[in-house]
């Protein structure tokens, strides 16, 4: 299996016994897969990121109980016997069903589930299952776990005259939301295209991380994630502005939640962060960032990459500059 630790300064687990492995059996009432005795016996409990594979999450396999002393009984006590049986009090849930991965939420597991042949044991194949709900129908295969797409046939570097253009946040590059990085592929299109968006978006469970500008351009990732980009849209504009700004344009950094600021009924463009060497040259973003609640004694301390960061957008209609400031 290719187990990648999500962090790799993690002290690695001793192996479980082969009688705490069997306690283990006992107590789920099913024989373990192979490829799982194999694995405990080499490291009870380990991490796998496996943020670009099949599944989008990190998991933490879990130990079995080890009963060697009394401090690794307590540091294991959490362990594949203790989650299946809180498991198996959700009554809707397949008879059998054994609990060995969770995420980072514990109500997110990995389920292995009986051999249909051979009902006594446990079949290889791994299942997503959440809450309550009944497991996803798709298995996963443990050997494809933590393992990094390959980058498919249409992979190119592209250069960055090719960069989608995007009406509201006109140059990413230039902002940080979007940087040339020539080995990491995207997990959406499964392709190297040579440039990658710095961020994770906003969605439901873990989103994917360096995903292509070309993606996020014609809402792929929105389609298959769940993926928004934009934190908070202040004002109102018609649902196709919001859409795009939210689905299918990059976001930006800022130290609190981003807001997307609007004018003249539309989104404004937004240009990148910036200090007070830049906020100077336009009264009209001072002007906005006074009337956000900022002292004008404040201005002065603002910086690009310090504590305190002004975020500068352009009306795309009058040409009005607007601006605000966070702190962390």
């Amino acid at each position: 299996m290719g187990y990648n630790r999500a962090q790799p300064g993690n002290r690695r687990q001793p192996g479980a016994s082969q009688d705490d492995i069997a306690a283990c059996e006992v107590l789920v009432g099913l024989s373990l897969p192979q490829w799982l005795r194999s694995r405990l016996a080499d490291e009870n409990g380990w991490e796998v990121d496996d943020r670009l594979g099949a599944t989008r999450d990190t998991w933490r396999f879990l130990p079995v109980l080890d009963r060697s002393d009394r401090k690794r009984r307590s540091r294991t006590a959490e362990d594949i016997g203790w989650h299946t049986q809180q498991l198996r009090k959700c009554a809707d849930l397949p008879q059998g069903a054994v609990v060995v991965a969770r995420a980072w939420s514990p109500a997110k597991r990995l389920i292995l589930l009986p051999d249909p042949e051979q009902p006594q044991r446990l079949g290889a194949a791994l299942w997503s299952q959440n809450g309550e709900a009944m497991p996803l129908p798709t298995p996963v295969d443990p050997a494809a776990l933590g393992r990094q797409p390959e980058p498919g046939a249409g992979s190119r570097l592209r250069p960055r005259s090719e960069l989608p253009v995007f009406r509201y946040h006109p140059d990413p590059v230039a902002s940080g939301s979007i940087e040339q990085n020539n080995t990491l592929v995207c997990p959406c299109c499964e392709m190297r295209t040579g440039w990658v968006y710095v961020s994770e978006p906003y969605g439901p469970g873990r989103q994917p991380p360096h995903l292509c500008p070309w993606c996020i351009a014609d809402g792929s990732a929105a389609r298959k994630y769940g993926s928004s980009f934009a934190g908070d849209i202040e004002g109102v504009v018609p649902p196709a502005v919001a859409q795009e700004v939210d689905r299918c344009t990059p976001g930006f950094i800022a130290w609190q939640t981003e807001r997307w600021l609007t004018h003249c009924g539309d989104a404004a463009a937004f240009i990148g962060p910036v200090g007070w060497d830049t906020l100077q040259q336009f009264p009209d973003a001072q002007a906005s960032v006074l009337n956000d609640g900022c002292s004008e004694s404040t201005l002065p301390l603002i910086t690009r990459e310090g504590d305190l960061t002004a975020y500068l957008f352009k009306c795309l209609h009058c040409g009005t500059h607007l601006a605000y400031a966070d702190a962390c």
